[in-house]
C-alpha cells in the first residue's frame, strides 16, 4: 500500500512539473493545497545535473523497452490476481505457451497481453515471446515486484 501511495505521488508531482514548468506557470495559484516554498524546492532538485542525468537515463531505458506492459493503473500490485485467467486466455490460444511452466515467464507475457474487445481474449504483441525468451522475464518481473 505504501509502494502505491508513493507512485500515486510521483506521477501527481510529474504530471504537475510537466504541465507548469515547461508552461511557467505557477501551480500553487491552481493547486491551492500545494506550498509555494516545496514547489521551489522541488524545482531546484528537479533541475540539478544529477536529476538530470537520472531523467535521461530513465528515458533511454524506457526508449528501449519494446514490449510495454499493459498492467492498468494498479500496476504489478493490482496485477497479482489477474494473471492466471489471462494465463488461460493465451494459453488457449497460444499453443507455443502451453509447456511453459516458469512463473516469471508467465508474468512477464501475461503483463504484456492485451484483450481484444472483439473476440474478448487476450493477445500478444508480436515481440513479446521473443523478449522472454532473453531472459528479460526473470530479470524485469524480479527488480519490479
Amino acid at each position: 500500500m505504501r509502494e502505491k501511495a508513493i507512485s500515486i505521488r510521483t506521477n501527481f508531482k510529474s504530471r504537475i512539473f510537466n504541465k507548469y514548468q515547461n508552461e511557467g506557470k505557477d501551480p500553487t495559484v491552481t493547486h491551492t493545497y500545494l506550498d509555494s516554498e516545496q514547489w521551489k524546492n522541488f524545482l531546484k532538485r528537479r533541475s540539478t545535473e544529477k536529476a538530470q542525468k537520472r531523467s535521461k537515463r530513465a528515458k533511454q531505458c524506457a526508449a528501449k523497452n519494446t514490449c510495454p506492459t499493459h498492467l492498468g493503473r494498479t500496476g504489478w500490485a493490482g496485477f497479482e490476481d489477474k494473471v492466471d485467467g489471462i494465463w488461460s486466455s493465451l494459453e488457449a490460444t497460444n499453443k507455443s505457451l502451453q509447456g511453459v511452466k516458469n512463473p516469471f515467464t508467465k508474468k512477464f507475457l501475461s503483463g504484456r497481453a492485451k484483450k481484444n474487445t472483439l473476440t474478448n481474449s487476450y493477445e500478444l504483441p508480436p515481440n513479446a515471446i521473443e523478449e522472454s525468451k532473453k531472459g528479460n522475464a526473470y530479470i524485469y518481473i524480479h527488480t519490479h515486484l
